[in-house]
């Protein structure tokens, strides 16, 4: 069964201020599978959100999104130098590739 295709990562507002001000993930759904084959929302189940500090070789499971989500308002993590990720799971349970890392300073 073909993996599925990697996503596009984003940092929206960072004012540290209210909970609204938090750092955001947004990222939109991929439309094909990493084969080139068609990838309808329907068959997205969920993203997952991967975060690291930059120093450190292995990322670590942040939280889940239901596949109608493509927004995550990021917990308040102490400051550092992170790169985050995402990966799309589909409803037959197969988990793309990370996205390529997006690099954050969080201060």
């Amino acid at each position: 069964m073909p993996a599925l295709c990697i996503l596009a990562l984003m940092l929206g507002g960072c004012n540290g201020g209210s909970a609204s001000d938090q750092p955001t993930l947004s990222w939109n759904a991929p439309m094909t599978r990493a084969d080139g084959s068609a990838l309808r929302v329907g068959q997205i189940e969920s993203f997952k959100i991967y975060y690291r500090l930059r120093h450190e070789q292995t990322f670590h499971l942040l939280g889940r999104q239901d596949s109608t989500v493509t927004r995550y308002r990021l917990p308040s993590l102490p400051p550092g130098a992170y790169e985050f990720a995402i990966s799309t799971v589909d409803t037959e349970g197969l988990e793309s590739r990370r996205s390529e890392p997006v690099s954050v300073d969080l201060i």
